[in-house]
């Protein structure tokens, strides 16, 4: 039997702006929400009006404006998010300052942080141009990116990518692990977990050195051995998750972006040591960013307390 801590009961929070990107990301943070059997909290930053567009307005005139045009905003978002998950309570926020701040606010009291892209692997304007790397590097807890047009809920597993030295899970992942672990149990999915033993292009470049007489195949069984070692206290941890190990000795971006197709999330480290753990501004999760087709959840190393803790009794 599994019980959850205290700090699980934090709302998952969304940054809302009214665009179409901002709108699909409320749909799949209520259902991220009910899923986690807590409430959502819709963040909006208010419009500051220039003074110079209606010079003769007052600065309570120009606040009383920028009120009303959030509050439809947020109004809007309600709606979605009911439509979606109706048990869910909903929290609004009407910040007073840039959307990224409010969000990097909102992420000391959250368990997780969502925003919507455009696709291209800017952050909308909930982050007020910031791109997806900047709000990564910024918040306290996971945050989400959810691309355009994504069903608020998808039959999809958890692609998880794993980093590793020695047979052990590096620092800088193991919060991602656990995050994997906790949504295959929550969301009652399998686990799939990547590594990039050998990060070698299927192109061969000019002067490159191909090995002709190594047994690849061999070495792919070791290393899918020893990823299964090193995840090994996680699958102590959480008997109940159905793990698949896939190890690829090609890009692991380019991997990742082919699981992330029939996936439901894909869950990245902050950082590491290589591998599919890259830095938030690494050509990993740029990629990851820009070309994946699901949601896509970082983890810092530092916010292992910010998301579902579960023990087994």
């Amino acid at each position: 039997m599994a019980t959850v801590s205290p700090i699980s009961r934090r709302p998952v929070s969304v940054g809302v702006d009214g665009s179409a990107a901002a709108m699909a990301a409320v749909g799949w943070a209520a259902a991220e929400a009910s899923w986690r059997k807590v409430s959502l909290r819709l963040v909006h930053a208010l419009f500051q009006i220039p003074t110079g567009l209606h010079p003769k307005a007052s600065e309570a005139d120009r606040r009383r404006v920028s009120e009303r045009h959030g509050q439809r905003i947020l109004d809007a978002a309600s709606h979605r998010a009911s439509a979606v998950a109706p048990e869910v309570e909903l929290l609004s926020q009407l910040a007073r300052v840039s959307s990224a701040a409010a969000l990097v606010s909102a992420s000391t009291t959250s368990c997780l942080v969502v925003v919507g892209t455009d696709g291209s692997g800017q952050a909308s304007s909930a982050l007020l141009g910031s791109t997806v790397a900047a709000a990564i590097t910024q918040v306290q807890c996971p945050v989400a990116i959810v691309p355009p047009d994504r069903p608020p809920r998808t039959a999809g597993g958890i692609v998880v990518g794993v980093d590793y030295d020695h047979d052990v899970v590096h620092p800088h992942v193991r919060a991602a692990v656990d995050y994997a672990f906790e949504a295959a149990v929550r969301e009652g999915s399998r686990l799939l977990a990547l590594h990039a033993w050998n990060d070698l292009s299927t192109e061969p470049t000019p002067g490159m050195v191909i090995p002709i007489l190594v047994d690849w195949k061999r070495l792919a069984t070791r290393q899918r051995s020893r990823l299964a070692t090193a995840l090994q206290p996680w699958m102590l941890r959480f008997p109940q998750v159905k793990v698949d190990f896939v190890t690829t000795t090609g890009p692991a971006r380019r991997a990742l972006v082919e699981l992330s197709r029939t996936a439901g999330t894909v869950v990245l480290g902050s950082r590491g040591s290589g591998g599919v753990a890259g830095l938030p501004l690494g050509s990993v999760a740029r990629t990851v960013l820009h070309s994946g087709h699901c949601p896509v959840v970082v983890v810092h190393d530092v916010a292992g307390g910010h998301y579902i803790q579960q023990t087994a009794d």
